[in-house]
């Protein structure tokens, strides 16, 4: 029996479009296609894409058509769009829109369903066609689903913009991490500064730094708390007093040892298994410069300074007896100046980052139904 057809409109829409939204079954609007196994094609350029994206290229197209790629069993909420000629392996259905149907609406509406909720297996996530097909959306006319979607293509063009620049800016860190710090064994790193001359000094951490665990415990936390208040994880909370006052670094005692590393200069509170390094001798160690150095080698010591294969927790040895090479105190300030400009500007494009996820967000619940 053919289902009711209900109307209506979304809150936000295009001037000029008044025609009403109207309720069809997917199945109406696209057609889904099975991928299928690409082992006997030989390498070539047309690319072959699973439920995680691109994974290799053959010699032979599956669709001639774009199209909106959805998972088959695995992976089976990230849509994505999928530009011809392709191929498409058996866990990742392939949709076509049918005439009169826009690609881009299409792939904003695959965005707004709650695909893990229309799983089909208490296991590994799955959908079936009959289960795409039967799924009910609101669809406008095909000139206003032009419309939405290229504005929102729009959107994912930038999106897509402002994370290679994030990319591109974390890989130039992760190159110049390589090149300007000594490798093990060398006493000046392959790229320094022309200004610079001489060899850079051994020392270690504990002779040119103060360290020491702090006092409070979790249960100190106070939301709005006029104090950051570090913690053993990447979040900061909040205290009502400070146990120290100047320039710092802090990582924790326990858990995702070398990974987590805070930098402040000021007030603040901390956990009495975080590590705190502070005292950096004026004009002669840049507590930047010992930041940047520990991001790149820290781990390794760790690793190396424990009998397992991870290091779940830090002890005051491994942190004092952490061997580290110094330059003179300028050149620590330009290298460091150098990191600390990077991720100023990785932080700036990834707030913009999320604003335009926000912005789309927003979009996708108010020009939708």
């Amino acid at each position: 029996m053919q289902d009711k057809v209900q109307k209506m409109s979304p809150e936000i829409r295009f001037k000029g479009y008044t025609d009403a939204w109207v309720l069809r079954k997917l199945g109406d609007i696209i057609n889904v296609n099975s991928g299928r196994d690409y082992k006997h094609l030989n390498k070539g350029d047309i690319p072959v894409y699973g439920t995680g994206g691109y994974m290799l290229s053959v010699d032979k197209f599956l669709s001639d058509k774009n199209a909106v790629g959805i998972g088959r069993k695995g992976t089976i909420n990230k849509p994505y769009v999928l530009y011809a000629p392709f191929w498409t392996v058996d866990t990742l259905f392939y949709t076509i829109p049918k005439t009169e149907n826009d690609l881009f609406f299409i792939s904003d509406i695959f965005q707004k369903i709650n695909w893990l909720s229309k799983a089909e297996s208490t296991g590994v996530p799955s959908l079936s066609k009959k289960t795409i097909n039967n799924i009910k959306v609101y669809v406008p006319t095909f000139k206003e689903q032009q419309a939405i979607g290229l504005l929102l293509k729009k959107i994912d063009d930038l999106i897509a913009l402002q994370q290679r620049k994030i990319d591109t800016l974390k890989l130039l860190k992760k190159a110049l991490l390589q090149q300007m710090f000594p490798e093990n064994g060398k006493d000046i790193p392959r790229v320094k500064f022309n200004r610079f001359s001489g060899k850079w000094e051994q020392r270690k951490l504990g002779e040119i730094t103060n360290i020491k665990t702090g006092a409070s415990d979790l249960q100190d936390a106070v939301e709005g708390g006029l104090y950051p208040f570090f913690v053993r994880s990447e979040n900061v909370k909040r205290s009502m007093r400070y146990i120290f006052d100047g320039e710092a670094i802090l990582i924790p005692g326990e858990g995702k040892i070398g990974e987590i590393y805070h930098y402040i200069n000021g007030k603040f509170d901390y956990h009495q298994r975080v590590y705190k390094i502070s005292d950096f001798k004026k004009e002669q160690i840049d507590g930047k410069y010992i930041l940047f150095y520990m991001k790149r080698n820290f781990k390794k010591h760790a690793l190396r300074s424990s009998v397992k294969a991870t290091v779940d927790s830090l002890r005051l040895p491994t942190l004092n007896n952490f061997p580290i090479i110094v330059p003179i105190y300028d050149e620590q300030k330009e290298i460091s100046s150098i990191f600390s400009n990077l991720e100023d500007n990785i932080l700036i494009f990834e707030m913009k980052l999320r604003s335009v996820h926000l912005v789309k967000k927003s979009l996708l619940q108010k020009m939708f139904i």
